[in-house]
């Protein structure tokens, strides 16, 4: 008998995004910083519960070329929409099945990850309890598994705007006329509530404001279900010891460092915390956190909790820092600033910190290992080969650059190309995702992109058969047909070679 589909995500379906933290390859990063040998991330069996349409899985499954990906999913419709994605893409190595997560038992095999995301806090406890005993069951003796959750203290005032906006929209039977009249109510409330002076009102004005940029599944999934069950961090760390499960680590590895906060937070909790389950908990008192990615492996798994230069030195890194405006003199003390869009910018005097900087940005997207890394740079500036002390030296500004979120970390190297070749070849996932998103795609970095009309039509063409004349030939007709795409100030053959430039550093090109 096939499995009941879940009726509210068919007729509202989930959109279905990357989430670059569930990744594998990070996953297995934060593994190796704790000292635990993950399984390797190309070659291992995913598993994904409440999959959706495969936003999240497919593409990982590109990126991962010899794992086995399986998605499992309650939605129909989603499934299926999944499944024409899949097919679009030619991938062999991923499936989705509507089933329930009840129904996963011992005939589905073990899996060396398994990602749960946005599912945990929006089932029944019986459901979630069943996650926590696949993750249990099902996991490989070294395996991870990824859940995300809403939590407490934060999700308390959030809790109480759900409520509202829950017994407002009960009076409406289409999803639609829910999803406005939830908006128009907190609208309402954050116009008439005094915000000054008055924590009440400043919320529900805060809210009001956050949500108008949210879209209509966001909302009809995250606050008008039926179930949104927040807990508090030690109480899902109970329960999921309670099968035999332990703390990892946080998808979001730099909430864990204390050094973050405040000294005088750091010190409150140096008097409060015992081992590291108080201290995080303790955190989310100080953070009033609504929402965390917890790692759980096996409670056998011998875990070492303290980050040493050993660990980093065995990483790749990566970063799009560039340069401003300024002296480009490498040997000399002179400064030089680098940044990024939105990113913090950093100044950098010495000429090891300035080449290193230089050097990821040419390398850009592509991760190079830290002792690759010092090696070139070394190289770079006509200095004496690396010594232990060094590569020590290195690799410990390598992990501040992370801490301050300049730089990106992997235990794995990626796909990714740094420039366009003769025949560019791109992202397989995000050419079939320009169907029914022509604006947005998922790169090869795990991380939704947006794109121009005209970089979209590009990359469309990007299947490794045309050089630039080609593409030129193809793309002539189709901007001459289409007024969004015409520019008759720049040359076509200057646009695609821009085109192409910003798809690599989109890291949408296969190297």
């Amino acid at each position: 008998m096939p499995t009941e589909s879940n009726p509210r995500y068919d007729e509202v379906p989930y959109q279905s995004n990357p989430f670059a933290r569930s990744h594998p390859r990070w996953i297995a990063t934060i593994a190796s910083l704790f000292g635990m040998q993950a399984p390797a991330p190309d070659g291992a069996r995913i598993l994904e519960l409440g999959s959706a349409s495969g936003g999240n899985l497919i593409p990982m499954a590109e990126s991962l070329p010899r794992s086995s990906c399986l998605g499992v999913d309650l939605s129909s419709r989603q499934i299926e929409d999944g499944k024409r994605l899949i097919e679009a893409t030619g991938l062999g190595n991923v499936s989705l099945k509507q089933a329930s997560i009840l129904d996963i038992d011992e005939s589905y095999g073990d899996f060396d990850y398994i990602i749960c995301h946005g599912v945990y806090s929006w089932v029944p406890r019986e459901v979630q309890q069943r996650i926590l005993e696949i993750c249990s069951k099902r996991l490989t003796p070294n395996g991870i598994a990824y859940i995300s959750y809403n939590t407490l203290p934060g999700w308390r005032m959030l809790g109480m705007l759900r409520d509202m906006m829950r017994f407002h929209a009960s009076r409406f039977q289409e999803p639609a006329k829910q999803i406005a009249q939830s908006r128009a109510l907190l609208n309402v409330l954050a116009k008439t509530v005094p915000s000054q002076d008055n924590p009440y009102g400043m919320l529900l004005k805060q809210s009001s404001e956050q949500l108008q940029h949210k879209a209509d599944w966001y909302i009809y999934h995250e606050h008008l279900e039926e179930e949104n069950d927040p807990v508090y961090f030690h109480e899902f760390m109970s329960r999921a010891a309670g099968v035999g499960l332990q703390f990892l680590g946080e998808g979001e590895l730099l909430s864990m460092l204390k050094n973050k906060l405040p000294e005088e937070v750091q010190a409150a909790l140096r008097e409060v915390s015992g081992d590291i389950l108080h201290t995080e908990q303790y955190m989310d008192f100080f953070r009033n956190r609504t929402f965390r990615e917890t790692l759980l492996c096996r409670a056998d798994v011998r875990l070492t909790r303290r980050i040493d230069t050993d660990r980093i030195k065995p990483l790749a890194f990566a970063s799009d820092l560039e340069p401003q405006a300024g002296t480009m003199a490498l040997a000399a003390q002179s400064e030089m600033t680098f940044g990024s869009g939105n990113r913090p910018t950093v100044r950098v005097s010495d000429p090891i910190g300035k080449a290193a900087l230089l050097t990821l940005r040419d390398a850009w997207p592509r991760f190079v290992p830290a002792l690759e890394l010092e090696a070139l740079v070394r190289k770079r500036l006509e200095f004496s080969p690396a010594s232990s002390q060094t590569t020590q030296e290195f690799a410990d500004r390598l992990w501040g650059w992370f801490t301050q979120r300049l730089v990106l970390m992997s235990a794995t190297q990626t796909q990714c190309a740094s420039r366009a070749g003769t025949r560019p070849l791109g992202s397989v996932v995000a050419r079939a995702q320009l169907q029914a998103h022509p604006n947005q795609v998922t790169n090869l970095l795990h991380r939704a992109v947006m794109l121009g009309a005209f970089e979209s039509t590009v990359l469309a063409l990007l299947d490794g058969s045309r050089d630039r004349s080609a593409l030129a030939a193809n793309l002539a007709t189709t901007v001459a047909g289409r007024e969004a795409l015409a520019n008759g100030s720049v040359p076509l053959a200057q646009r695609i070679e821009t085109a192409l430039s910003r798809l690599a550093s989109a890291a949408l090109l296969k190297a």
